[in-house]
């Protein structure tokens, strides 16, 4: 019994310890909670946030970033959204591998996770981008990592992406 009082209190310990930070993007009406040890930067002319380099020979730091535009409230997960979606990513990049989408429930928000590869700069990254849409606004809430990065991220990303509060 002493055992495993002592195992759930060092384990309760460690979740209290998990330190997190707010984002704040006043303009585009979002908070997002993220791991202490992230970083906010540039990322394409806007804020993201990213994870830092693991070593020397970690060329690409994995990044979430977020797009808010004025949008009218559509279901994301229609069909006909998703093929728009996809048609207007393949525009915008040269190389452009299409892996598919998924319907996913994050802290109770329905959002289409649409996935892709595609190159930059040599290094070929995967893409998951969360489309989330409110009464006004559209959020897509993208995730990169490299190709053959670690599937651990994604699972800390989506835990970041469920703490996406809209404000006003």
């Amino acid at each position: 019994m002493k055992i495993l009082l002592i195992s759930l209190v060092l384990f309760f310990t460690n979740i209290a310890e998990e330190k997190w930070k707010t984002f704040v993007d006043t303009a585009n009406k979002y908070t997002l909670e993220y791991p202490a040890d992230w970083e906010v930067q540039e990322i394409g002319g806007r804020k993201g946030l990213t994870t830092l380099l693991d070593d020397e020979n970690d060329k690409f730091a994995e990044n979430i970033n977020v797009i808010s535009i004025p949008f009218i409230k559509t279901d994301v997960s229609q069909p006909g959204f998703e093929k728009g979606m996809v048609d207007q990513l393949k525009t915008q990049f040269k190389t452009f591998k299409y892996l598919g989408s998924t319907v996913k429930t994050l802290n109770g928000k329905k959002m289409l996770r649409i996935n892709y590869i595609t190159d930059y700069e040599g290094i070929m990254l995967n893409l998951s981008q969360y489309l989330y849409s409110t009464e006004s606004r559209l959020y897509a809430v993208t995730v990169t990592v490299p190709e053959k990065g670690n599937p651990a991220y994604i699972t800390l990303a989506e835990k970041v992406i469920g703490t996406l509060k809209v404000t006003k």
